[in-house]
């Protein structure tokens, strides 16, 4: 960042400029989330958009499900994780100074036997698991926390994940077993964790 040369003037400045001023980051997802539909749980979402009409040919039930998930495609959805969303999150580092801290997060929200996840797996790992790319969080912690403390707030479900995602599509895999893995296809277009207890938002990830 280029070094700014500091002039004195004679000029008052109210108080309030001074104050802190809201992030940019969390502005952001906050009106993404006002423009999401957020009807639906992530189970329910996932049954609809993914229509499943069981092992028998079922033509009737098959195009009601393309027509509900063609109505469905493109537009954006929130969703709220409580405990469902712990096991995503992982804490990398934590720095005392600042308190700020980087997290990595798995995106494939599962519910209902299906997943949304941030574009489409494309292979499994060993364990039969679809594999997605990390997302990485920037956030601070509020006064006081310590890498411990973000921690064991992550395991005893102390933080919320919300997510704020359009689906695009379908997709599916196989495992060496036969069986078939079935998701949707998404853009994640944002998330944001919070504190359950206060509600403050600690990070925020938007591409």
């Amino acid at each position: 960042m280029p070094r700014l040369s500091i002039v004195t003037l004679g000029i008052l400045v109210a108080p309030w400029a001074f104050a802190e001023q809201p992030s940019v980051e969390v502005s952001r997802f906050a009106t993404m989330k006002s423009q999401a539909v957020s009807k639906y749980a992530l189970g329910e979402f996932l049954q609809k958009y993914v229509g499943d009409c069981g092992s028998v040919p079922n033509r009737e039930c098959e195009q009601r499900a393309t027509a509900t998930r063609a109505a469905l495609t493109g537009t954006k959805f929130f969703v709220s994780l409580d405990d469902s969303g712990q096991g995503l999150i992982q804490a990398r580092t934590f720095d005392d100074a600042t308190r700020s801290f980087v997290m990595t997060l798995t995106p494939f929200f599962a519910a209902s036997e299906y997943a949304v996840t941030q574009g489409a797996p494309k292979a499994l790992d060993r364990d039969g698991n679809p594999l997605v790319q990390l997302l990485t969080l920037h956030g601070t912690a509020p006064d006081g926390w310590s890498m411990s403390t973000l921690r064991r707030q992550l395991d005893s479900g102390g933080l919320r994940l919300e997510v704020v995602f359009t689906p695009v599509g379908l997709w599916q895999l196989k495992t060496k077993g036969g069986k078939v893995l079935r998701g949707v296809k998404a853009r994640i277009d944002g998330l944001a964790i919070f504190v359950r207890r206060s509600g403050e938002e600690i990070a925020t990830w938007i591409p």
